[in-house]
């Protein structure tokens, strides 16, 4: 258990660095506690997906995830385009 645990705090460590060594800025914390209702998308591709979902859930907070630069950057594009307050990507 030790080992596991020990291995555990390095690895995190060396994930946070990485994504330091990046440039990316990780998501808020405060976004997960200032909303009840919380939808999370992991690989959403463009948005397309979560825009119509928060656009019929205004009471719901919707947060998507892309690992694709490209993707991404199109994604947060038009979240920001449709303007949304209960839509983020990143």
């Amino acid at each position: 258990m030790q080992w596991d645990l020990e291995n555990s705090v390095q690895s995190h460590i060396r994930n946070e660095q990485y994504w330091n060594d990046k440039g990316h800025t990780p998501i808020p914390t405060t976004l997960f506690e200032s909303h009840s209702n919380i939808w999370l998308e992991i690989g959403a591709g463009t948005g397309g997906y979560f825009l119509e979902l928060a656009k019929t859930n205004p009471k719901s907070h919707f947060v998507a995830i892309e690992r694709c630069r490209i993707r991404a950057r199109r994604m947060v594009h038009k979240f920001e385009k449709s303007e949304l307050p209960n839509l983020q990507g990143f």
